[in-house]
């Protein structure tokens, strides 16, 4: 029994083991589920860009590289649909992350196989960021159940094929556990809310996201502290420019009609505003039958984390749960239908955060004796020492990423036979 509890006290990567043998069987087990029982939609249409851009990218031409998409899914796919004057083709040819590092796994694996594993460890990442964060603010039992309660929802099992969801879940999940909530942070949290947030931009058209979290601390904490120069004005200033400067970067890429895609035909700014108003009621309509009748554990935590929202409307968890909900109000309004929840995926991780104040003030009213950590405001792990390497880590990454969204082709790489 020693050996059990002490479980509790010795960390993995900022997370307790024993939270770890908590969450982590669970979601493997749903994932295994998943893996098993969902056939062809393990590839569903979007994944035919995908599979072509990693093929594409393992050194294949472009006719080879459909070819071989065409052998693994039953979706239709031409070499148009790659034009340049394709709109589908240039809102996807940005998102270059995915396939890049699905490369390693369709190696060994093959095409079929190796893309749906960076979703899998996508999902893994996303419950490990998120225990970490809910651990510092509410202590290990919080974590476990919190943590493990998103990991065997529904929607997250659904993002486990071989699209970007599950990638900008996990890389939301690094953003939220990198800013400034109830702490202050070091050049090193600046250092990967940067690469977090550069990433994003290359996996999915959410940019808006970091900023909107960051900012609404910042104004939280403006009002509350009565200073502008608080903790959590740097987070704000490194997201705004990380996602202004990706929009500029790769706006040179891609050319999408934003504005179309915003106004809907719209011509006048009363009717845009009517349109992007509908476009929100019928997303939020669908959304809520759709965790009514399919994920009712979700349904519960997003309540808990609004009503704790409204408890603690003055903290941080507030702010960074509404302005990550704001960011996906301004999405799914520009996209204009529900999704399965596909589309506001990357709120989980601060919904987390908000239900996990929720668990920990209904763990405290039952008494018991659930253990409680705090870590000093700045983590030994992220020293001044450490920035620099990492930062140059990241821009090396990142940028071979940017340089294969903007310029990748048949790229000569051996590939086994």
């Amino acid at each position: 029994m020693r050996r059990v509890a002490g479980l509790w006290r010795h960390d993995l990567l900022g997370v307790r083991l024993g939270v770890l043998a908590v969450v982590l069987p669970a979601v493997l087990l749903t994932m295994a589920q998943t893996l098993g029982t969902r056939g062809v939609w393990l590839h569903p249409p979007d994944s035919r860009y995908y599979l072509t851009m990693t093929s594409r990218d393992m050194g294949h031409g472009i006719s080879d590289a459909i070819a071989r998409t065409r052998a693994v899914t039953e979706w239709r796919l031409a070499p148009w649909y790659f034009a340049a004057n394709d709109p589908t083709w240039q809102l996807v040819k940005t998102r270059g992350l995915y396939p890049v590092l699905s490369v390693p796994f369709v190696w060994p694996a093959g095409l079929k196989n190796g893309t749906v594993y960076v979703p899998c460890l996508a999902v893994v990442a996303f419950c490990w960021a998120t225990a970490r964060v809910t651990q510092r603010l509410y202590g290990p039992a919080v974590a476990a159940l919190v943590t493990g309660a998103f990991g065997i929802t529904a929607t997250v099992a659904q993002l486990i094929w071989a699209t970007t969801d599950a990638l900008a879940l996990a890389l939301s999940a690094v953003l939220v556990a990198n800013l400034p909530i109830e702490r202050r942070i070091a050049r090193a949290n600046l250092v990967w809310l940067a690469a977090a947030g550069g990433a994003l931009a290359l996996t999915r058209q959410v940019g808006v996201l970091a900023p909107a979290m960051a900012v609404a601390g910042w104004a939280w904490a403006l009002v509350r502290d009565r200073t502008w120069r608080n903790r959590w004005l740097g987070a704000a200033v490194v997201t705004i420019v990380v996602a202004g400067g990706m929009q500029l970067l790769l706006g040179m890429v891609a050319h999408v009609d934003t504005q179309g895609v915003v106004t809907h035909g719209q011509t006048t700014p009363g009717g845009v505003a009517e349109q992007l108003l509908s476009n929100l009621r019928t997303v939020t309509t669908g959304d809520l039958r759709y965790m009514w009748t399919e994920d009712r554990v979700l349904y519960a935590l997003l309540a808990a984390a609004a009503l704790m929202t409204v408890l603690r409307i003055t903290k941080d968890l507030a702010a960074v749960f509404l302005g990550a909900l704001s960011a996906s109000c301004v999405l799914t309004a520009a996209v204009g239908f529900s999704a399965a929840m596909r589309y506001e995926v990357i709120m989980f991780p601060a919904a987390a955060v908000a239900a996990g104040g929720f668990a920990a003030w209904a763990l405290d009213q039952t008494g018991l004796p659930f253990p409680l950590v705090r870590e000093p405001e700045l983590e030994p792990d992220l020293s001044r020492g450490m920035w620099i390497p990492q930062a140059a880590g990241c821009a090396v990454v990142l940028g071979a990423c940017a340089l294969v969204t903007a310029f990748g082709g048949p790229w000569r790489i051996p590939v086994p036979k």
